[in-house]
């Protein structure tokens, strides 16, 4: 199931719906399963950009080359 913009259902309409209701209505669609977990991940790093590599690494068991120590809080790979 792909969905337009204009129909992606907002962040705080996912936090409002149960886990089993989230997932019945869009957890098939990897677009919107991918920025719910981001959305999940920890603002321990104030980067957003860094958060969704850090949110792709540990969705897709990938390692993270970077000298930035905030990474480092988080349970990634770092070379």
């Amino acid at each position: 199931m792909t969905q337009s913009a204009a129909e992606l259902p907002s962040p705080a309409k996912w936090r409002s719906l149960s886990r089993p209701e989230f997932e019945r209505r869009y957890a098939a669609d990897p677009h919107i399963k991918k920025a719910a977990a981001q959305l999940s991940t920890p603002t321990l790093h104030r980067d957003p950009f860094d958060r969704m590599l850090i949110c792709q690494t540990l969705q897709n068991g990938l390692v993270i080359a970077t000298v930035d120590a905030a990474i480092r809080a988080y349970s990634v790979s770092i070379i």
